[in-house]
């Protein structure tokens, strides 16, 4: 289980992948290459899963064209009136 209020190390995501809906769980040892990275990053630095949480920004599976539209739009759009 992940360290909850007592972790020392804080994952943030940008949104849930395709497997969380199948799964039904945001976890790293769901069967998708973000999973299989954290838990391998994760190892690699010798942090426990009790030590560490996940969280994504948007709760929710965001299609990419949706995600970068929002994101463009926020701080893209005042980037570029700069120019």
């Amino acid at each position: 289980m992940d360290g909850g209020v007592n972790a020392r190390c804080l994952s943030v995501l940008r949104a849930p992948g395709d497997k969380t809906q199948e799964t039904g769980f945001f976890s790293r040892n769901n069967p998708d290459l973000t999973a299989s990275k954290l838990f391998c990053f994760y190892q690699e630095a010798k942090n426990h899963r009790e030590e560490t949480v996940l969280w994504n920004i948007v709760p929710w599976k965001v299609e990419e064209d949706m995600f970068m539209e929002i994101f463009d739009q926020r701080n893209g759009s005042s980037s570029s009136s700069a120019l």
